[in-house]
């Protein structure tokens, strides 16, 4: 790709305005310090944008006529806010918005709505970013993406399907565990039962009382295994799940580490 030089476009001008603006396709404009933008009307076919590492706060109107756009680099700005400015780049492949201001998440997914043709993305180091179900929001909304914030969509899905359900089987474990100790109680309470009804015949009154003492000893027994039963479940340990980049260069298979929870 070849970019558009500053001598050329020195060349190129005159009386302040591009003479041949129609044919560019390619136009950089990062860290020139830019802190507002007029329009780009003149260039009606323009495809690559770059204005990153800049002092804009917003777009307004300035790409209104733009719609051939297919890569933008807004990254390293202090915008605030891209409503209204993007949702008519429908070809757009490319959008990189990272380290900006962005905080309204339902209204950037209401923004980018019409982007039937976007594969990357980047919104990472903004307030947005940190959004409760963030990534999981953006994917399921945008479902031609293929890079979100520097990561593969499939990982990501994959981790969240992962992360989800894991944390169901802890769920369960917790809802079974407590269950389980109760029917081994009733098991054992069935099997003295049954000892006591064969063992009770042809006794006297004395056997009767020796029989409420055991009663009470048993339950006795039963406090005290009820308050001494211990609840276990593993988990994951999550930080030490690689990323896929992390996993091209590692050599062979990596182990997933497993934390034991005990809760007595």
């Amino acid at each position: 790709m070849d970019f558009l030089k500053k001598k050329e476009l020195k060349e190129n001008q005159r009386g302040g305005r591009f003479a041949d603006a129609k044919k560019i396709e390619v136009l950089y404009c990062a860290k020139q310090k830019i802190k507002s933008l007029e329009s780009f009307d003149d260039f009606k076919n323009l495809k690559f944008l770059w204005l990153n590492g800049n002092k804009l706060r917003h777009l307004g109107m300035s790409l209104r006529s733009n719609t051939f756009l297919v890569e933008l680099y807004l990254h390293d700005n202090n915008i605030y806010s891209v409503t209204g400015c993007l949702q008519h780049l429908t070809v757009l492949q490319v959008l990189l918005l990272h380290n900006n201001f962005l905080a309204d998440l339902p209204a950037l997914l209401h923004e980018f709505r019409n982007m039937y043709r976007l594969e990357t993305l980047n919104l990472f180091h903004n307030p947005v970013a940190f959004e409760p179900n963030y990534q999981i929001k953006v994917i399921s909304n945008l479902t031609s993406l293929k890079i979100f914030d520097r990561n593969e969509v499939t990982t990501l899905a994959e981790r969240a399907k992962w992360r989800k359900k894991s944390q169901t089987n802890v769920l369960t474990d917790l809802q079974r565990t407590p269950n389980v100790f109760k029917q081994q109680q009733q098991q054992q309470q069935q099997q003295r039962q049954q000892v006591k009804s064969k063992s009770s015949h042809g006794h006297n009154s004395h056997c009767l009382s020796q029989d409420k003492g055991e009663v009470e000893g048993e339950k006795m027994e039963a406090t005290h295994t009820s308050n001494n039963s211990v609840l276990i479940y593993n988990n994951f340990n999550w930080k030490r799940i690689p990323f896929m980049k992390d996993k091209r260069t590692m050599k062979g298979k990596f182990k997933v580490e497993s934390i034991n929870h005990l809760y007595q």
